[in-house]
């Protein structure tokens, strides 16, 4: 008696149900919704720490390169004295966004249009800052360089971007001692042109966020610049100076020729003393023959003539 169709049905040809499809979809999304969410959380952490270790390390190695360049400053001649110039700025309503230009002695890297590799003993050199168009609660801090100098302080060169998520950057300038007991306060502001000469330390404060989250947390950097001694003076404090300098190293190399023109005269003399004392032999020997009659060792042919 032969099987019916029911009957004779493999086992495997049954396959699943549609609702059992669903319920394996379900699965497979809460799986890959969940490791999604790790996958996420997992960059999440590592930017927000990358960010933070970078906060840690940007922030000392900008304030690194901004008293490099300061301990450099040069006071140049230039219209109107501005080879030095720092401005009291803010962007906002709070933000302070302070700008420096000023002429270092700090060589410069040579400008991309430039063919060969070559650098510059004096340059300008520029910090300022612009609101981050991409997140207005954040600065950019730019580094302004130009190769070679001219009459402006401010124009020219090429703009590097420093650092995108500046809160604030502030620096104060004090004209008093290094130890800045003379200015305790110092000034928001400082020009080269009207002080005449530059300041004698400036105090640098740099404030970053650690993260992209302008509601995150933020770390304030702040260190103190002393310029090098005599480069703060005055012009017209200067001027005497270097003319006393001059008028000194002018006496010395007088008192050094005339010593060198007194040992020649010596020397000279000394020839001529000798001369006299060998002249003076001479007559004293003539006068001993006088006295004493012919020496015995002098004159030998005449000596066995008087024998």
């Amino acid at each position: 008696m032969g099987k019916s169709p029911a009957a004779r049905r493999s086992p495997f040809a049954a396959g699943f149900s549609l609702v059992e499809l669903l319920v394996a979809i379900l699965i497979l999304g809460a799986m890959m919704v969940a490791v999604y969410g790790f996958v996420t959380s997992t960059v999440r952490v590592k930017r927000r720490m990358e960010q933070q270790i970078e906060g840690l390390v940007s922030g000392p190695a900008i304030l690194a390169q901004i008293a490099t360049d300061v301990r450099g400053a040069y006071l140049y001649d230039i219209k109107g004295g501005l080879s030095f110039h720092g401005e009291d700025k803010s962007i906002g309503m709070s933000q302070d966004a302070d700008s420096l230009h000023l002429f270092t002695t700090r060589n410069s890297r040579s400008p991309d249009d430039m063919q060969v590799s070559t650098s510059s003993d004096l340059s300008e050199v520029s910090y300022v800052l612009r609101q981050n168009p991409s997140e207005p609660a954040f600065l950019e801090l730019f580094r302004r360089e130009q190769f070679f100098i001219d009459g402006v302080v401010e124009r020219g060169g090429r703009y590097r971007k420093v650092h995108d998520r500046v809160i604030r950057f502030n620096v104060e300038y004090y004209g008093g001692g290094t130890d800045m007991e003379e200015d305790v306060e110092g000034e928001s502001s400082w020009s080269a042109g009207s002080e005449g000469r530059l300041p004698k330390a400036l105090r640098l404060q740099l404030e970053l966020a650690t993260s992209d989250d302008p509601e995150g947390e933020y770390r304030l950097f702040e260190q103190i610049i002393n310029l090098p001694l005599g480069s703060n003076m005055k012009t017209t404090e200067l001027s005497p100076l270097l003319a006393s300098m001059r008028q000194s190293l002018s006496e010395e190399g007088d008192q050094a020729g005339g010593d060198a023109a007194g040992g020649g005269a010596g020397r000279r003399q000394r020839g001529r003393g000798g001369r006299n004392n060998r002249n003076n032999r001479g007559q004293g020997g003539d006068a001993a023959e006088e006295l004493f009659g012919p020496r015995r060792g002098g004159g030998g042919r005449d000596g066995g003539r008087d024998r």
